[in-house]
């Protein structure tokens, strides 16, 4: 009778498991799409207008042609390599999303990873269908480089991770080895 409970108890456990990665997974997958509709929808009404949002701070003012680079301008004209590079640490971070069992029973963990995905997704995008990116987003207050909301979803993203790893991930701890 006792290991019949215990069988019993380890089955509602493993469910338990299983629905928490579940749930927090469609967290990853379901919030990077719905980014990526959000980044591409703001790109399509956008780039056709130039007004202030924030008179001093924050305007939508279009570049007048794409950014055909990466991030503050660099790697010009390399759009086949950043297509590339792209997909190649998109691959990556989704293997090591699935590897990283501990990570994915997070909601922050999965909320950054989704950032990142649909940022990336949503610049990759543009990457394959024009011949650059579109940015739109300005701050008026200080030079800085015209940017996206995609850029914004990466970097939003990549903190998010940073607070996990920094203050929430418990990594395993490793044996003092004295000598």
């Amino acid at each position: 009778m006792l290991s019949a409970y215990n069988n019993v108890e380890f089955k509602n456990l493993a469910h338990s498991v299983i629905l928490v990665y579940t749930n927090h997974m469609l967290i990853f997958f379901i919030g990077a799409g719905v980014l990526l509709a959000v980044d591409l929808t703001a790109k399509a009404v956008f780039m056709s207008m130039d007004f202030t949002l924030i008179p001093g701070v924050l305007s939508v003012r279009p570049l007048e042609r794409l950014n055909e680079g990466a991030a503050f301008g660099i790697l010009q004209g390399a759009q086949v390599f950043l297509i590339i590079m792209t997909f190649v640490i998109l691959a990556a971070g989704i293997f090591l999303y699935f590897r990283f069992e501990q990570g994915r029973g997070s909601k922050l963990f999965n909320i950054g990873c989704a950032f990142v995905l649909g940022g990336a997704l949503g610049n990759l995008t543009d990457r394959i269908f024009l011949p650059g990116v579109r940015d739109f987003i300005c701050f008026d207050f200080f030079d800085f480089p015209i940017f996206n909301l995609a850029d914004v979803f990466l970097n939003v993203g990549m903190v998010l991770l940073a607070v996990y790893f920094l203050f929430v991930y418990k990594g395993t701890k490793h044996a003092n080895v004295q000598g």
